[in-house]
């Protein structure tokens, strides 16, 4: 299984899945189902995998998260990603996870905090600082570009956005209306 895990996740998952049923003193087969299930874009099935493992490492707590996730209950993935969070096994991961909940749940405070705290734990993650950027754009602008100018530092391919972004706070930010700075 180990070897169809990158070529075959789906059949991959398969194996270490019936591994499971044949060796059950072997805990981490149903989590491998499961992260397998999962890299095959099978939230569902990575939910089965995953929800009868004993034991669970923190990449296959994350890996729960994300297939709550995928399978539409955030709620769900929250409470799992908050839960490794406050078992103090809060990666970059788990943080940008909490940060797009946040997100979406019109959450922005705990959202920005989140990823300030994703940003101090990688300082070299592009989507951390340009979610945060994103984020302090729209609450407070004149904290936004050098944020997202590192992001661009740290992936060149978000340079173009950025750069308009940066045009658009710009122009914001020379506005003395408090509203349009908000724009």
């Amino acid at each position: 299984a180990d070897a169809l895990a990158s070529s075959d996740p789906g059949q991959a998952a398969l194996e270490y899945e019936s591994a499971a049923r044949l060796l059950p003193w072997r805990t981490d087969l149903r989590e491998k189902a499961g992260l397998a299930a999962l890299a095959d874009e099978n939230p569902a099935l990575a939910l089965q995998f995953l929800e009868r493992s004993p034991k669970l490492t923190p990449t296959g707590r994350l890996a729960l998260g994300d297939a709550h996730y995928r399978s539409g209950k955030v709620q769900s993935a929250l409470e799992i990603w908050e839960q490794l969070r406050e078992d103090g096994l809060g990666s970059t991961q788990v943080y940008n996870r909490l940060g797009h909940v946040y997100y979406q749940l019109g959450r922005y405070d705990d959202a920005i905090e989140t990823f300030r705290i994703a940003t101090r734990l990688d300082a070299l993650d592009s989507d951390s600082h340009y979610m945060l950027g994103l984020l302090l754009a729209a609450q407070s602008p004149q904290d936004a570009l050098s944020v997202l100018i590192r992001a661009a530092q740290l992936d060149p391919e978000l340079d173009s956005t950025i750069q308009g972004l940066r045009r658009g706070l710009n122009l914001a930010l020379l506005s003395s209306g408090k509203a349009a700075q908000l724009t």
